[in-house]
């Protein structure tokens, strides 16, 4: 007699494979452009573009995994910490113009080791 475990297991009938190709496209509200300057206007206080880019796109591969893994889902807000810089930028990951496509809306920047988030923005990508 087989057991049950016999009619439950799993059997390979085949395989599919297809290259996915995601764009994430970044954008930023006023109010993070506004808080770029919030350490002051110089070139080593100032907060650019390129280093906002430079960070969210060493968490991005991280970021696709957690998306795929169901850990981060559309809508939600989330944290991409440098440790060496103290750059903290808080996003918002949304669904783009196509299917794949997709969104990081930069809400704000900070510098600072003690980054204290709320409550809705509880997942923290890491970069070193």
């Amino acid at each position: 007699m087989k057991s049950l475990i016999e009619y439950i297991e799993e059997s390979r009938i085949g395989k599919i494979s297809k290259t996915i190709k995601i764009d994430i496209r970044l954008e930023k509200t006023v109010h993070a452009g506004e808080r770029q300057s919030r350490h002051g206007t110089t070139e080593d206080k100032f907060i650019s573009d390129d280093e906002i880019i430079e960070t969210v796109r060493a968490a991005s591969e991280r970021i696709l995994k957690d998306i795929l893994n169901d850990k981060i889902d559309i809508g939600q807000k989330f944290v991409v910490r440098d440790a060496n810089t103290d750059l903290n930028i808080v996003c918002k990951l949304e669904q783009g113009g196509s299917r794949d496509e997709l969104v990081v809306v930069i809400v704000t920047v900070i510098k600072t080791h003690k980054f204290f988030n709320q409550a809705d923005t509880n997942w923290v990508v890491m970069v070193r």
